[in-house]
């Protein structure tokens, strides 16, 4: 989907997976509220960035219900998604796996990113895991936006990503 000539990306994910934190980081906007307990993100909210406007989305499994039902409704809208997950944490739960396997179902143009690999051991072992788990039907990659680590590969698979 296209918004004045921009691709449209949403950005998606369990709380905690770093979302609103990669989209600070990579559009340097000091204005994005970011922070270490659930719920920062309670409406999605659009961002500019080279030629794509990013949709920075609530995290789903909420304690807020309704933030991760309005989620829910909005993936329809979506043509491409950016699916963070954890690397620190539950790896491809039960949940963002479904997740995953509706948006492929749904003909979505998928990109998985394993964020927070800076505070996780044995990376490349999670990464096999996600890809096995998925099929290896999107590609993966694994980054930190605290130290900034595998930034430059994400943003130039985003620009492969909608090609």
């Amino acid at each position: 989907m296209e918004v004045e000539g921009k691709t449209k990306i949403a950005i998606v994910g369990e709380v905690n997976t770093g979302k609103s934190s990669f989209i600070k980081h990579l559009t340097n906007n000091s204005n994005i509220m970011i922070g270490p307990l659930p719920g920062e993100t309670v409406k999605s909210a659009s961002y500019t960035y080279k030629d794509f406007v990013i949709i920075d989305t609530p995290g789903l499994n909420d304690v807020d219900k309704e933030n991760s039902k309005k989620v829910n409704k909005e993936l329809k809208t979506y043509d491409n998604v950016i699916l963070f997950l954890n690397a620190a944490g539950t790896v491809l739960s039960k949940n963002e796996l479904d997740l995953y396997n509706k948006l492929i179902k749904s003909k979505t143009n998928v990109l998985i990113v394993i964020n927070k690999i800076d505070k996780a051991t044995s990376i490349d072992s999670v990464i096999r895991f996600v890809r096995q788990n998925t099929g290896d039907k999107a590609q993966v990659i694994a980054i930190s936006t605290k130290t900034g680590e595998n930034i430059d590969q994400l943003e130039e698979a985003m620009l492969n990503f909608i090609s």
